[in-house]
């Protein structure tokens, strides 16, 4: 009976002690969460796209976009080929240049994926020839030897000649479309101006002479058809002398309004 008793006591003893220790008066501590596992960003696709085409070249651009739905501009860091190098050729700027026709396919690799563009190369565009004569213009017209004639725009924009003694230029092996012509010479006023080639074209260009200015610096106001200049802030005295007015200086005292030029 004595060992069954101490029996007892020993197991009330451990209850009671295990009792106690999980039961101090304070809540348990929270487990803390599991942080979550972001997914690493992919690149899901490479597009190209064309930005401009000028004559036989097109630019290219390529754009990878990524799983979480950003995008970035990648032309000069991705890898670029063509699949037929003898109608295409292409830069690692993506800058293609066509050679003849045909098919090809461009495409752009970045990180591992590519992308496509593909040209169906037709018949290039026949060539056109533009010249001209450079003038000034009246009442002393006359040509201008030495005056630069410019592409400013269109296909061929960069290319320049120079008139001969005789005042003529001459471009050959142009493209057809639009194109805009600046000329220019010391002394001269820059003449621009644009059309639209859709052949051979005979185009002159006319340059005024700079407004010469008097003593006080102040510009003349317009030149008398005897290629002399006038000062007169007066429209019915300009030139009354000098046969009459050939152009006015615009802007000045004399336009009443009228845009600058001649």
């Amino acid at each position: 009976m004595r060992r069954a008793a101490s029996a007892i006591v020993t197991v009330l003893l451990v209850v009671l002690t295990a009792a106690c220790s999980g039961n101090n008066g304070s809540a348990p501590s929270p487990t803390a969460p599991t942080p979550g596992v972001t997914a690493p960003t992919t690149i899901k696709s490479v597009d190209i796209s064309s930005a401009f085409a000028t004559g036989n070249m097109y630019q290219l651009v390529a754009t990878a976009r990524f799983s979480d739905g950003t995008t970035r501009i990648v032309t000069t860091a991705a890898n670029w080929e063509s699949s037929n190098t003898s109608v295409a050729i292409v830069s690692q700027t993506g800058l293609v240049t066509i050679v003849t026709t045909g098919n090809v396919d461009v495409r752009a690799t970045y990180q591992g994926i590519s992308g496509s563009f593909p040209l169906l190369v037709g018949a290039p565009p026949p060539r056109v020839t533009l010249q001209g004569v450079v003038w000034e213009i009246p009442p002393n017209q006359r040509p201008l030897p030495g005056a630069r004639v410019e592409i400013v725009g269109g296909p061929d924009a960069g290319k320049s000649a120079v008139a001969d003694s005789t005042g003529k230029y001459k471009f050959g092996d142009l493209y057809a479309g639009l194109i805009i012509l600046k000329t220019t010479l010391n002394g001269y006023e820059m003449w621009q101006g644009g059309f639209t080639l859709f052949g051979d074209r005979q185009q002159d260009a006319w340059l005024s002479p700079t407004p010469p200015k008097d003593a006080t610096g102040t510009m003349a106001t317009a030149r008398c058809k005897d290629g002399t200049w006038t000062w007169s802030q007066i429209t019915k005295d300009a030139c009354d002398a000098n046969q009459g007015i050939a152009y006015l200086v615009c802007p000045g005292p004399l336009c009443n309004g009228l845009p600058a030029g001649r």
